[in-house]
């Protein structure tokens, strides 16, 4: 069986994968990229935000698979992405338009 964790950025996957790497009888991985050719494993746990976008062809090539969604609160997902020194100016421009509290956009 393959589990399949879904997930925005920011929400603690990285966390969930490697509490996962202790699960003795399974392996893991955070954003393997396997998506690419579909080579996952038996026994296997993959955490990736871009999953979602396969969720289709996941559960046709393996149909005893789990899913799982991992989920934070929305606007602490905007926080800690505002927070990313990388993605600051990128996020900012993207939420302009939302409908946010101000603290949120100004914090640093």
């Amino acid at each position: 069986m393959r589990i399949f964790v879904l997930c925005t950025g920011r929400c603690g996957s990285m966390t969930f994968a490697k509490a996962c790497s202790h699960i003795t009888n399974y392996t893991s991985a955070h954003e393997s990229g396997r998506y690419v050719d579909w080579s996952y494993q038996d026994n296997h746990i993959e955490v990736d935000n871009r999953l979602s976008w396969f969720l289709g062809t996941l559960a046709e090539r393996y149909p005893d698979s789990m899913f799982v969604h991992l989920s934070r609160n929305r606007d602490a997902v905007i926080e800690s992405f505002t927070r990313r020194q990388t993605l600051r100016e990128s996020v900012a421009a993207r939420v302009q338009n939302w409908n946010l509290p101000t603290s949120i956009l100004e914090r640093s």
